[in-house]
């Protein structure tokens, strides 16, 4: 299994904090957010990682460099210099280095290792969901998603639907066979979002299936009050923040 970690983006809403510093290296609580993200995608088992960069490609590669010898990690760094271009196009790219079940993850969201371990041993094509939508920071920003809720079956995912019951936390678990159809539909959303190629997939009957979160911790860090919020959760005493079980530290 591998792991897919989108790193490419310049992350300018928080520009106003960290100038010069591309977002995968912003440190919170002094570790670099790839870093957490690197390290609990570890904890959950898996052990081939493939990192897309983009915007200050050289910086983060470096950095990797560094990190990989140290703690002995299997990295492969991709570059897309497309990164301008959306989500879908630094995926595309991670997918050419893939040839198994693979986890994708953004840098810039953060969730508890079990979250992560749950998903690793589900079957079939997956994304990890909120349905507390009452618990959701910034609605209006989040990724909608319309799900079954017998059966979890995902219909439709977008920032501007109107009648949802979940939201999109960036995590995912894509079969060989789902990542081939991804790698089909380059040439059609060659410029777009993950959301758009995974609508037109499910348009054409490929399936993708939701993993409620259901007590975990979980934070897309996009703003200068998402990312005093990710501290605010680092630095609260009670157990559960602190524990291993929902692995923030």
């Amino acid at each position: 299994m591998y792991a897919i970690i989108l790193a490419a983006g310049m992350g300018t809403r928080l520009k106003s904090l960290f100038l010069d510093v591309p977002k995968p290296l912003i440190p919170l609580d002094n570790v670099p957010l790839l870093q957490r993200v690197l390290f609990r995608l570890k904890k959950a088992g898996i052990r081939k990682f493939v990192v897309v960069t983009g915007y200050q490609s050289e910086r983060i590669e470096r950095f990797l460099a560094r990190l990989s010898k140290k703690h002995h990690l299997e990295i492969t760094v991709a570059k897309n210099i497309n990164y301008h271009n959306g989500n879908f196009s630094s995926l595309a790219v991670g997918l050419d280095y893939v040839d198994d079940t693979t986890i994708v993850s953004m840098a810039d969201h953060l969730h508890s290792v079990d979250t992560i371990k749950k998903l690793v041993k589900n079957k079939g094509n997956r994304l990890v969901v909120d349905s507390r939508l009452h618990l959701i920071r910034d609605l209006d920003e989040a990724t909608k998603v319309i799900m079954d809720v017998k059966n979890f079956r995902i219909k439709r995912l977008g920032k501007h639907l109107t009648h949802f019951n979940a939201v999109d936390t960036g995590l995912f678990r894509f079969e060989t066979s789902f990542i081939q159809g991804m790698l089909d539909v380059v040439p059609i959303i060659s410029s777009g979002s993950l959301s758009q190629a995974l609508n037109l997939l499910l348009k054409h009957g490929y399936r993708l299936y939701g993993q409620p979160i259901v007590n975990a911790q979980w934070v897309d860090i996009d703003t200068p009050q998402d990312y005093y919020y990710a501290l605010t959760l680092l630095n609260q005493q009670q157990k559960q923040v602190f524990s291993g079980k929902f692995g923030w530290k």
